[in-house]
């Protein structure tokens, strides 16, 4: 059974014109009658382009963890290398 450019777009869940750009790449199989004619596509096809541009995931993705903020004491030395010191009277 062949499906129609606009039934094959909503199987890939994209859009019409998108679809056609991937036409013109040539990743994807089809078939035409005549230069004018409707473009269709088998479902194996389709399924084809999925399974070839849909990446394959060796471990899931894992946000990095955060880094601990060291606390503030008020004593010992500022960050720019000073000494609290020169503040106290």
């Amino acid at each position: 059974m062949l499906i129609t450019l606009e039934e094959a777009a909503q199987y890939l869940a994209m859009s019409v014109s998108g679809l056609r750009k991937v036409l013109q790449s040539g990743k994807i199989k089809y078939t035409q009658n005549g230069k004018k004619g409707r473009i269709k596509f088998r479902k194996e096809w389709l399924d084809e382009f999925i399974e070839e541009n849909t990446p394959s995931y060796t471990k899931p993705y894992t946000a990095p963890k955060k880094q601990k903020k060291k606390p503030i004491t008020g004593f010992g030395e500022l960050s720019n290398g000073l000494s609290w010191d020169l503040f106290r009277k």
